[in-house]
């Protein structure tokens, strides 16, 4: 008798986990939860390999209104205006240049933490993908509030 052709298999890819800088890891294809039975395993969320595009452009977008948030603080401030954060504003007055890097990477560091989780749900069912959105929101209406600070 002859053995199943599952049992000739000498190396078994799932014996060990794939390598985080692998290329295997690298080129992932999950984009979403393989099983419906996996559903009910992953209540609070689950991990995916490639994201929607609509995720890169909301976060480059709250990026970008970061980027220009920290601009117009320093305009503002130039213009008479205060800091009220006071970790930002000692960071202004110890450098200017410091004050937007640190912004820049905080936000940078949340978005990518924020998109990697995207699936997932918090205090008591909020989407983390509405949380990001939510961000995007906020920053843009904080440009429309500085910009009608120095024009109007």
């Amino acid at each position: 008798m002859e053995l199943e052709r599952r049992h000739k298999i000498v190396y078994d890819r799932r014996s060990a986990p794939t390598r985080a800088l692998s290329i295997k890891s690298l080129l992932g294809r999950r984009r979403h939860i393989r099983r419906a039975s996996d559903y009910s395993q992953h209540t609070s969320g689950y991990y995916v390999d490639w994201y929607a595009s609509s995720l890169l452009y909301v976060s480059l977008a709250t990026l970008l209104l970061c980027c220009t948030d920290a601009h117009l603080t320093l305009r503002l401030l130039s213009l008479g205006a205060q800091e009220i954060n006071i970790f930002m504003d000692a960071l202004i007055k110890a450098n200017p240049f410091l004050f937007v890097s640190v912004k820049v990477a905080l936000t940078s560091v949340a978005l990518v933490v924020l998109v990697a989780h995207h699936n997932f749900r918090i205090l008591g069912g909020l989407a983390v993908r509405h949380i990001i959105h939510g961000v995007f929101l906020m920053y843009l209406s904080l440009f429309a509030y500085e910009l009608s600070l120095i024009y109007v």
